[in-house]
């Protein structure tokens, strides 16, 4: 199991939030990686279904992405402070 130094003040070096949440919730990015494996290997058992997959959700995508640039664009809003 990781530890995170608990020796260091909080917010000081290597990204300390960042690392306790990597740290807590390691199993994600393990669950994550398998997935990534197994769609892989399905990639090159079914190429043409992979294809016609990937199309259809940079559809999807285009479709949202459009409809929420047109909503932001009518709605405008007041900038953010930076």
């Amino acid at each position: 199991m990781t530890t995170v130094p608990t020796d260091r003040p909080s917010g000081i070096g290597l990204g300390s939030a960042m690392v306790h949440a990597l740290a807590k919730n390691w199993w994600l990015l393990l669950l994550r990686g398998i997935a990534a494996i197994i769609f892989g290997a399905l990639a090159f058992a079914w190429p043409g279904l992979t294809l016609l997959t990937l199309i259809l959700f940079y559809g999807a995508f285009a479709l949202v992405d459009g409809v929420l640039a047109i909503v932001a664009a009518i709605t405008g809003g007041a900038p953010g402070s930076r």
